[in-house]
C-alpha cells in the first residue's frame, strides 16, 4: 500500500524500515510503500525501479519470517531477509540454465539487466553506517547476504 507519510500507515505494529522505503504491518500482513521515498530513488538514475522491488522483497521476507515462526532477531533476522529477497529475485531471473527451485513456471514479471544492480546500490543505502552498529548490517553484509539468495536460493538462506 502506497502511503506519504508514517503517519498514514495505519498500522498499530508497524515494523521499522519506512523511514528507508518499506515496511511490513505484521497485523494485517500488509507492505506499505513510502511513495516519496520511493520515488526518490526511482528517479535517481544509480537507483531505478529495481530498488522498490528489494525494499518490497526484503519486507515481504520478514512477512516470510513471522509466518514460519522465525525467533531470531536482530541483524542476523535482516540478513536472512536479504538472503529471502534475493530469493525471490532468483525466482524471476531469465535464464536459460536449470537454477534451483520454486521457480515460477507462468511468471510474467522479471529482472531485467540492471536491476541486480539497483538491488545492491539501495541495500548499500540502507546498511547500517558503521561496522559496529550491528542492526540492518554493513553493507558488505547486506549485499552478500542478498547475493548468497540469487545464487543459492532458499536453501542458502537456512544458513
Amino acid at each position: 500500500v502506497p502511503v506519504q507519510s508514517d503517519a498514514e500507515a495505519a498500522c498499530p505494529d508497524l515494523e521499522p524500515g519506512l523511514e528507508n522505503g518499506a515496511a511490513l504491518c505484521p497485523s494485517n500482513n500488509t507492505v506499505f510503500l513510502n511513495e516519496p521515498v520511493a520515488r526518490n530513488l526511482y528517479e535517481q538514475k544509480t537507483f531505478g525501479d529495481f530498488s522498490l522491488g528489494y525494499l518490497i522483497g526484503v519486507a515481504w521476507a520478514e512477512a516470510a519470517q513471522r509466518s514460519f515462526g522465525s525467533t531470531i532477531e536482530g541483524e542476523r533476522r535482516e540478513l536472512i531477509n536479504d538472503c529471502l529477497a534475493g530469493a525471490w529475485v532468483q525466482t524471476v531471473i531469465p535464464v536459460d540454465f536449470e537454477l534451483s527451485q520454486p521457480r515460477a513456471a507462468g511468471r510474467t514479471s522479471i529482472v531485467s539487466p540492471g536491476d541486480l544492480d539497483e538491488a545492491v546500490r539501495t541495500a548499500i543505502l540502507i546498511a547500517d553506517l558503521g561496522a559496529a552498529d550491528n542492526v540492518l548490517g554493513s553493507s558488505f553484509e547486506k549485499v552478500d547476504a542478498f547475493r548468497d539468495g540469487v545464487i543459492g536460493g532458499l536453501d542458502a538462506c537456512a544458513n
